[in-house]
């Protein structure tokens, strides 16, 4: 019997699954077994979400794959049953699925069994177990086309030490002698590391560093220390060891050395990221550095010092020494990485290990990990001697302290009260908090439809996330579309009565440099 869509019944949140899988199983269902007409076209997206109390977002999901999977036709801007859905062979969920619609984790129970916990390792049946997420949005550092790479320079060394490279050259496991040795002068010059050559070792890109550091280190159980919020991917990658993770909170100064002195557990290393914490933004003191590097040596603690967004700040001052360049004892290991500056040709990072370490991570690197192209090892190293790559840095520092300074205004006009802004003034994000009665996701679906990169800080957090609290990505927005983008993101989720009262007094910006502290209203 036909029924129209009003009479089918909805019921979410019987299950594990996502709401957003299970609103798509009921209508599926219902389309098979023609319980939903053919030609019906169904409610907007905005009506289903308040009729069935979720977010929009949600609904959106769900659709989508309706869509792609045949089910619900929307090219003429309404979804509408296709005419002869009882004709369509049944179609399951699958992961090829998931993965075209950027879903974190989703239960495959439905497509098949999982393989046997009989024939993976522990690592892999750990790994299953789980629910990671392995999508930052807020990762794509990817240069806006005012903005480009240098990509004819790259692309001339890299024609020329082609035509030089032999067929048969080794590959040292540590990495290309050139390479670590330019990386050496660059790192004790540009961030007052203090390390050889010999204690550079490169890697294929900053998960390879990561797990080797990983394997390196943790057995099952094993203790680590990480900020909290922190890097996620860091946390994701650590825990797949099975490792335990005891968060340690951090403040505007980073880490919270005084929670670690009460720490009465042995840990394996403390991951920090002092330069540009994740995601707050914060730098580390000088001060607390100093005292995080007592702390380690009273423990005997190793320090594991992620660099990530260390090379973009936005004021006239250099940033504080990285902490190993303060390490008296070897007791920090020091990651980063040279794809914020040249993600389209490389993503070749690099890890400084302490002389101690070297004998063991030369015989553990020579087993694990010798593929790291030689050709793109010489091309970087040429790239760095050459100084092309500080000069696309700096560049890329002018367009980005500019972009910055217009997305601060650009939100402080449209929003005024109604955001908080980090002060911090480091890096390529901007951390911010909205004042709104609008929840995470709905937030999150308005800057969808705004075009505007929005990342929720809520999987940083082990505990205590800040709700509305989110991440904004500004090294891809297109100068010319900010100010139309906020405003239209603004216009979807504030009241109507904001649009009618007068917009707050512009206020000139102290300098290029230091630009943002006078825009900051902090309703906290």
């Amino acid at each position: 019997m036909k029924t129209s869509f009003a009479d089918i019944p909805i019921i979410l949140g019987s299950s594990d699954k996502p709401l957003f899988i299970e609103l798509y199983e009921i209508l599926r269902d219902a389309i098979l077994d023609g319980r939903i007409e053919g030609g019906q076209v169904l409610p907007s997206t905005r009506d289903l979400a308040r009729k069935l109390g979720v977010s929009r977002h949600t609904v959106l999901k769900s659709t989508k794959l309706l869509v792609t999977q045949g089910y619900l036709d929307s090219s003429d801007q309404n979804l509408k049953v296709f005419p002869t859905p009882q004709t369509m062979p049944e179609r399951r969920f699958d992961a090829g699925v998931v993965e075209t619609q950027e879903v974190d984790h989703v239960d495959l129970s439905e497509v098949s069994e999982p393989v046997s916990a009989e024939s993976v390792s522990r690592f892999a049946e750990h790994l299953m177990s789980g629910k990671y997420s392995y999508r930052f949005p807020e990762m794509n550092f990817a240069p806006s086309p005012e903005d480009p790479t240098p990509l004819e320079q790259w692309q001339r060394i890299f024609a020329n030490r082609a035509k030089e490279a032999p067929l048969d050259s080794d590959i040292a496991p540590l990495g290309h002698e050139a390479l670590r040795a330019a990386i050496s002068k660059y790192v004790n010059r540009f961030r007052s590391l203090k390390c050889k050559p010999s204690n550079v070792v490169i890697f294929a890109g900053p998960t390879a560093a990561l797990d080797f550091i990983g394997r390196l280190t943790l057995d099952a159980g094993d203790t680590i220390l990480m900020e909290n919020p922190g890097f996620r991917h860091a946390r994701n990658v650590f825990s797949t060891y099975r490792a335990e993770i005891d968060p340690i909170d951090v403040d505007s100064n980073g880490v919270i050395v005084s929670r670690l002195k009460h720490y009465e557990k042995k840990a394996k290393f403390l991951y920090v990221t002092p330069a540009h914490q994740n995601p707050t933004g914060a730098t580390m003191s000088l001060e607390r550095r100093r005292e995080l590097l007592t702390w380690s040596a009273e423990t005997g603690t190793t320090i594991i010092e992620d660099g990530y967004d260390s090379e973009y700040w936005h004021r006239k001052s250099r940033p504080a020494p990285a902490i190993q360049g303060l390490d008296e004892n070897d007791s920090v290991i020091y990651l980063a990485s040279f794809w914020r500056v040249l993600l389209p040709v490389t993503r070749i990072s690099f890890a400084v290990f302490p002389d101690k370490w070297m004998d063991l991570v030369q015989k553990f690197k020579g087993m694990l990990e010798r593929d790291v192209n030689l050709l793109e090892q010489q091309v970087l190293a040429e790239f760095i001697e050459r100084g092309l790559y500080e000069r696309a840095l700096r560049k890329n520092q002018r367009v980005l302290s500019s972009r910055r300074q217009q997305l601060v205004i650009s939100l402080m006009r449209h929003f005024g009260q109604k955001i908080s802004i980090s002060t911090e003034d480091s890096g390529t994000n901007l951390l911010v908090t909205f004042k709104s009665d609008l929840c995470d996701d709905e937030i999150q679906d308005a800057a969808y439809t705004a075009n505007l990169p929005l990342v929720s800080t809520e999987s940083y957090y082990v505990s205590g996330s800040v709700p509305k609290q989110f991440l904004l990505p500004f090294s891809n927005i297109s100068d010319d579309s900010v100010d139309s983008i906020i405003s239209a993101f603004a216009k979807l989720i504030l009241p109507s009565e904001h649009f009618d009262a007068a917009p707050a007094p512009f206020v000139p910006a102290i300098s290029m440099h230091d630009p943002f502290r006078s825009f900051i209203g902090d309703f906290r």
